[in-house]
């Protein structure tokens, strides 16, 4: 059984074997992900729900603290600078890195 987000590195392989172990994958499956970790961020103007566009990686999400309130600067996409108005959305992203890891 695979054991995610624990105390063990060797959680995702079999005891016997040593091999990794992905029981939540289908055989031949590949689930590897190009999308590097990091910040990525949803910029749009309210209402225009077909002018969106989103961007990142903007920072390692390894080095980002849960503990204490962090500050990051990013700039505001050239296209989106001279709105009145923009919502932002923020989304931490980094894939499990099973027995790879």
């Amino acid at each position: 059984m695979a054991h995610h987000g624990g105390d063990r590195a060797d959680a995702d392989l079999d005891p016997d074997t040593g091999e990794c172990v992905r029981p939540y994958i289908a055989d031949g499956e590949e689930w590897d992900d190009p999308v590097p970790p990091g910040l990525f961020l949803l910029w749009a103007r309210p209402g225009d729900c077909a002018g969106w566009l989103i961007t990142g990686p903007h920072g390692p999400v390894g080095e980002i603290g849960y503990s204490a309130p962090r500050t990051f600067e990013v700039e505001v996409p050239p296209t989106l600078q001279d709105v009145d108005e923009l919502v932002v959305g923020v989304l931490a992203y980094h894939q499990h890195p099973g027995c790879a890891g």
